[in-house]
């Protein structure tokens, strides 16, 4: 009996780890994306699908080909622009990242630091392997982006 109420507490445990970080970002978007001097924009999956259909078999080129196959397991597209620090702060964006990452729900793809820049490039991986999303957080010179994609791709071959 308190094997089972053992495993259950633990599957709470990591099904909240993973929708607290999925809220976060969500509420981050949410917070920020009203606020003046940022632009926000989504773009639905099916519509990146319908478009690179429409242009498939009109492609010769192979190397165009394996794109828009890529393209096609992209799902909803957002993206959070700021042009200036006062709209989002450093502090904000930075505890954001934070946030993500010690919620163990996104990895670290790419990170890359300078003076006054910072690029980090985010992925959520399903159960087997999956891309799940893909999150951008970067900075430069005071303007903030944020971009998320949720995808359908897949490791390997299919």
């Amino acid at each position: 009996m308190s094997m089972r109420i053992l495993l259950l507490a633990l599957g709470f445990f990591v099904l909240n780890n993973k929708v607290v970080a999925q809220n976060s970002v969500a509420e981050f978007y949410q917070k920020f994306k009203k606020q003046d001097q940022v632009t926000n924009f989504k773009l639905p999956g099916w519509l990146v699908w319908i478009g690179t259909g429409l242009v498939y078999n009109s492609i010769r080129d192979e190397e165009t080909l394996t794109w828009l196959r890529l393209a096609r397991k992209m799902g909803k597209i957002r993206l959070l622009q700021s042009e200036n620090s006062n709209s989002i702060k450093p502090t904000d964006l930075s505890n954001f990242v934070n946030s993500l990452k010690s919620g163990n729900a996104y990895s670290d793809l790419i990170y890359v630091r300078d003076e006054d820049s910072d690029l980090n490039i985010m992925v959520r991986e399903g159960t087997r392997g999956q891309l799940k999303e893909v999150l951008v957080v970067g900075s430069d010179d005071g303007e903030t982006i944020c971009q998320r994609q949720n995808s359908s791709a897949h490791e390997g071959p299919q």
